[in-house]
């Protein structure tokens, strides 16, 4: 079981998520309560996550169920924007995939090799949107 660290930075609206291993849904669903439920987090809060060790096991479905997660819960949290941080190719591809998605969610994503680069990004995050259809609406009109 992947271990999972979390720190809320108030004066920097910021929450920061670190996994060791690669976590299941079901983790997600406990580490996003647990923030919610934190006296220290506010409403609008950015997130930037971060994922440590592990194989490749994120998958496609894996990052359409977080993002079907964050927005069953996006009343209680946007205005937010996520950084994930993804420096291995692998990574890297899933977590453009999870922005690419999201291009018609209530949240906005980012995906970024390098943490300084993510951490500039939050102080004025912008949606990236890719060409094409949005994928996130027509997976989430699928289920």
């Amino acid at each position: 079981m992947p271990a999972t660290t979390f720190k809320i930075y108030p004066k920097r609206q910021l929450v920061s998520i670190h996994w060791s291993g690669s976590p299941v849904i079901e983790q997600w669903y406990d580490v996003i309560e647990r923030i919610l439920a934190h006296p220290d987090y506010r409403r609008g809060m950015n997130l930037i996550t971060h994922r440590t060790g592990g194989a490749n096991t994120i998958t496609p479905d894996f990052v359409r169920d977080v993002l079907l997660m964050l927005e069953g819960r996006a009343a209680r949290m946007t205005p937010m924007s996520i950084a994930v941080l993804a420096p291995a190719a692998y990574d890297f591809g899933m977590a453009r995939m999870m922005e690419t998605l999201s291009e018609s969610a209530a949240i906005v994503v980012r995906a970024f090799r390098r943490p300084r680069e993510a951490m500039e990004w939050l102080k004025s995050p912008v949606r990236y949107h890719h060409s094409g259809e949005h994928l996130f609406a027509v997976s989430a009109a699928a289920m």
